[in-house]
């Protein structure tokens, strides 16, 4: 038996050893499972963010696809349609300066009105 006792304090020393790297090991392996699982969190919050953002483009796009105003009127083409739309344009500043002639007429109307009464 007493041969065996150095044999067995170099076994349990190299079982303390491997042990003690393996502990350290596993100490490291946990640290950087940690440090990766707050990572993974942060993507999947970037991630959410962006699928949130995406679906609000997406409708945004598909509210614009259905605007029947930007929708192409017939065999029209662009040019076309600017140039309606720039007729419009000055036909209701026309309008505009109209009203505001009438405006102007009826408040001086007015003034004259209150002076006489």
């Amino acid at each position: 038996m007493r041969k065996f006792a150095p044999l067995g304090k170099i076994v349990l020393t190299g079982i303390l050893a491997l042990c003690s790297s393996a502990c350290t090991e596993h100490k490291r392996l946990a640290s950087e499972t940690v440090i990766l699982r707050q990572k993974v969190d942060e993507e999947e919050r970037k991630y959410k963010d962006l699928t949130e953002e995406y679906r609000i483009l997406s409708e945004n796009l598909n509210a614009l696809k259905a605007d029947p105003a930007l929708k192409p009127s017939g065999k029209s083409s662009p040019e076309d349609r600017a140039r309606k739309m720039q007729l419009e344009i000055e036909s209701l500043g026309n309008q505009k300066a109209d009203a505001e002639k009438a405006l102007a007429f009826l408040k001086e109307d007015f003034e004259s009105y209150k002076k006489a009464n």
